[in-house]
């Protein structure tokens, strides 16, 4: 079971990625490739160790959440990804939102890993990929201090709930265990 500690630092951290994902499209819109692609493995460090724990969690800030978050941004699979179309998303909480752009944004910039691929080759495409698509993953500053702070008003309201007598230290939903 996750602790209610674990989900807070999870939720912390997916605030980061929000800026993560924000630098990153900055620095490909100026073409500084080696930074950002620097901060896309960081991101992706992060996602992989904290977003399991966040996506436990995603019920209860559903339940928490002052109601769906859109987002434009992405592109549609079959569009050719240096003019595609940007995607229509709706997501149930800003931490839903806070997981899943930044997996839109690694899945976007982050080649294909093949074993036997030439690191210089990977590299090449991964600085290509960033140039061309940093567009996508672009968060309006509005949109992206809105998402922030009801990441912040969710995490208050876990923190702060009142959670039923049978409820456990480290149980994070309040709902009986059996």
């Amino acid at each position: 079971m996750t602790s209610r500690s674990q989900v807070v630092l999870a939720s912390k951290r997916a605030e980061a990625w929000l800026e993560f994902v924000d630098t990153i499209a900055a620095l490909g819109r100026l073409a500084r490739t080696d930074p950002a692609i620097e901060l896309l493995q960081v991101l992706q460090d992060e996602c992989s160790r904290y977003g399991d724990t966040l996506e436990a969690s995603l019920s209860t800030f559903a339940a928490l959440s002052d109601g769906p978050v859109r987002w434009v941004g992405g592109m549609e699979q079959d569009d050719n990804p240096s003019v595609g179309h940007p995607k229509f998303y709706i997501w149930a909480s800003a931490h839903q939102a806070a997981l899943e752009i930044p997996r839109i944004a690694l899945s976007l910039l982050n080649p294909p890993l093949e074993s036997d691929a030439d690191p210089r080759a990977l590299r090449a495409l991964s600085e290509r990929l960033l140039i061309e698509r940093w567009r996508t993953i672009v968060i309006p500053p509005n949109e992206l201090a809105v998402l922030k702070e009801r990441t912040r008003r969710e995490r208050w309201k876990l923190v702060h709930q009142r959670r039923p007598f049978w409820a456990k230290d480290d149980d994070v939903t309040g709902q009986e265990v059996s």
